[in-house]
């Protein structure tokens, strides 16, 4: 992205597109795992009360009722069934889950399999309740209980038509199958029946598929124009670096974090030498090109994502480096500085090299710490460095104290 651009982000829909598809299929992964828990419980739930409702178990005399023996194998298989399927379903959710949760790629086999297995042991269900079974006389129970599995699933699985799918195809298509086979003891009419249902359910929930999709790919674009308007706040226009303003609210907080965590603090200050005379010699399109190459050399320079460069102002820049000790930090100050030193610049043909003076220090700071007690002993060795010829490295020890840094002499 251009930061120098006045161009709003949300206005490049055809190149943002693919990115928004990307992010919507993560965050669509992340819902289906949550959204697959609570279909995971009402399958054993159902099967509960269905099956207290078929023992016609009443408090009152629970103790004195006796259920054939039959019923009760029939319905305690079934209910053992549907548990371990459930629960090998609920087993997979949290894999895939977790798969998210790492930053790894989740397969949706682990969500499609452990529901085929689920859907299709309420499916037998349903089936041993057409076929002459002790279960058939508890056909209409079944069968109220299957399409409010169906339709409840649907609605929370909708997010994704793959999983709406392979429910429907399980839950009901046993039943279907077996309506039309004439070993069913309700009418066959009843598959063509499910075969509807099943296929306006499918049906009917792309219109929820669709609005969700609106709504997260529209809370996307709103967090992409949050995170641009907050560059905007913080970044240099011309040079991408972190700008003045977050550069004073980081120093003093990273003062403060120093002091409390009672490590060091170092800061550079740097100076582009003789930028003046390369913008009165070449123009002021060559200076600001010779300030973005800077600035891009010393970001790439830097070592770990705590180190931050910005622009100070003109042609300064400043590095606040957390937790670095005076050698570590003279040693990366002598690295920035020849590397912008074998850095070109081009005007048309004509090479252009720069240079830089750099001041630092590196104190543990106290709680009296200042954020202008830091400025001023780097703008001292900074000052030093351009007054004993450039192209140098000067230090400000914690007595006040400002020396040479051995290196490249100008």
């Amino acid at each position: 992205m251009n930061r120098g651009s006045t161009g709003w982000p949300g206005n490049r829909h055809v190149e943002a597109s693919g990115e928004f598809r990307s992010a919507l299929e993560h965050q669509r992964d992340r819902d289906l795992a949550i959204r697959q828990k609570p279909g995971i419980i009402f399958y054993p739930a159902v099967w509960l009360i269905i099956t207290l409702s078929i023992l016609g178990y009443q408090p009152a005399d629970f103790l004195d009722y006796q259920p054939t023996e039959a019923k009760m194998s029939w319905l305690l298989g079934i209910g053992a069934l549907i548990s371990l399927t459930s629960l090998y379903r609920w087993y997979c959710t949290r894999r895939f889950a977790t798969c998210l949760q790492n930053g790894q790629h989740a397969p949706l086999w682990l969500l499609i399999h452990a529901l085929i297995l689920n859907a299709s042991s309420w499916g037998v269900f349903l089936v041993l309740a057409l076929l002459p079974t002790p279960l058939s006389d508890h056909y209409s129970l079944i069968f109220t209980g299957t399409l409010a599995l169906a339709a409840g699933g649907a609605s929370s699985l909708s997010i994704k038509s793959t999983l709406v799918y392979w429910l429907m195809f399980s839950l009901l298509g046993p039943a279907i199958v077996v309506s039309f086979s004439g070993y069913s003891l309700q009418p066959t009419p009843l598959g063509l029946v499910l075969l509807i249902f099943a296929g306006g359910m499918s049906w009917v929930s792309n219109l929820p598929r669709r609005e969700y999709e609106k709504a997260v790919i529209s809370n996307l674009k709103l967090s992409q124009q949050a995170n641009y308007l907050t560059e905007l706040t913080t970044l240099d226009g011309l040079t991408g670096v972190k700008n003045r303003r977050f550069f004073d609210q980081l120093l003093s907080s990273e003062i403060r974090r120093a002091n409390r965590l009672d490590y060091p603090l170092a800061l550079l200050m740097i100076d582009i030498d003789h930028f003046k005379r390369i913008n009165d010699e070449f123009g002021h399109l060559v200076g600001d090109s010779c300030l973005i190459n800077t600035a891009r050399t010393l970001q790439n320079h830097i070592q770990r994502s705590s180190d931050v460069v910005a622009r100070y102002g003109g042609e300064e820049f400043a590095v606040i480096l957390p937790g670095v000790e005076t050698d570590d930090a003279i040693a990366l100050a002598e690295t920035l500085r020849e590397e912008v030193e074998s850095t070109i610049t081009w005007n048309l043909t004509q090479p252009i090299r720069v240079t830089i003076s750099i001041g630092g220090v590196s104190l543990h700071p106290v709680k009296a710490t200042q954020p202008q007690d830091y400025l001023a002993m780097a703008d001292k060795a900074l000052y030093e460095a351009k007054k004993q010829g450039r192209n140098c490295t000067f230090w400000s020890a914690s007595d006040g104290q400002i020396s040479r840094v051995p290196g490249i002499e100008s």
